[in-house]
C-alpha cells in the first residue's frame, strides 16, 4: 500500500506540472496559423538576414513595400504587428477589404515605426471573419510552411534586439510548487481519514 502510494505521488509530481501547462496552452488564445501566402519581396530591404532565417531586414522609420504571393483567400484584411524598443506592442492595419490579385498577389506599403525593435509579423485574414494566417517564409511548394517576418534594424543596419520576454504566468517552477502543495494536502487528508 505504501509503495503504491509513493509511486502515485511521484507520478503526480511529474505529471501534474505537464498537465497544468497543457491546460494553460489549450485555454490561451490560439496563434494564427501559417497560411499559404508567403513574403515574396520587401523593398527597400537588406534582404534576408541570413539565408533561411525567415526574416527580412527593414530599417526603423523606413517606408517599405511588401509583396505577398500565393495568398489563398479572395478578399483580405492585412496588418503588421511588432513591438517597440520599450517592449510595448503595435499593430498597423495596412489593407482593408483588399481584393487579392492574380496568383494570390498582395502588395502593400507601410512605415516601420521609428522605435520598432525585434521581429514584425505580417498577417492576413478573410474579411468574412475567418481564421487569421501568418505570412509564410517560402512558397508551400518549397516544403513545410513556417512563419516569416520582418526584422528591425537601425539606420546603420545594426540589428535592434528584442526586449526580454517576461516569464510565463504559470511557469514550470510554480507548477511543481502547486503539485507539491496538492500532494501534501492529499497526504494530510489521507492521514486524517485513517484516524
Amino acid at each position: 500500500m505504501k509503495k503504491s502510494l509513493l509511486i502515485g505521488l511521484l507520478t503526480l509530481v511529474i505529471v501534474a506540472p505537464l498537465l497544468i501547462m497543457a491546460v494553460q496552452k489549450v485555454l490561451a488564445s490560439p496563434d494564427p496559423t501559417v497560411g499559404l501566402g508567403y513574403i515574396y519581396d520587401v523593398t527597400p530591404s537588406g534582404g534576408m538576414e541570413i539565408p533561411g532565417s525567415k526574416k527580412w531586414k527593414v530599417q526603423q522609420g523606413a517606408t517599405v513595400t511588401v509583396t505577398l504571393k500565393e495568398v489563398e483567400l479572395a478578399t483580405v484584411d492585412v496588418w503588421v504587428k511588432g513591438s517597440y524598443t520599450s517592449g510595448s506592442t503595435w499593430t498597423i492595419q495596412v489593407l482593408d477589404d483588399y481584393t487579392v490579385g492574380a496568383g494570390g498577389t498582395v502588395v502593400f506599403s507601410f512605415t516601420v515605426p521609428a522605435t520598432a525593435g525585434c521581429t514584425m509579423q505580417v498577417s492576413y485574414k478573410d474579411i468574412a471573419g475567418g481564421e487569421s494566417h501568418e505570412a509564410a517564409v517560402y512558397s508551400a511548394s518549397a516544403g513545410k510552411q513556417s512563419a516569416g517576418g520582418l526584422k528591425a534594424y537601425d539606420s546603420d543596419w545594426n540589428y535592434v534586439p528584442c526586449v526580454g520576454v517576461p516569464a510565463p504566468e504559470f511557469s514550470m517552477g510554480s507548477a511543481v510548487a502547486t503539485s507539491i502543495g496538492l500532494i501534501a494536502a492529499f497526504a494530510v487528508r489521507r492521514r486524517y481519514q485513517k484516524k
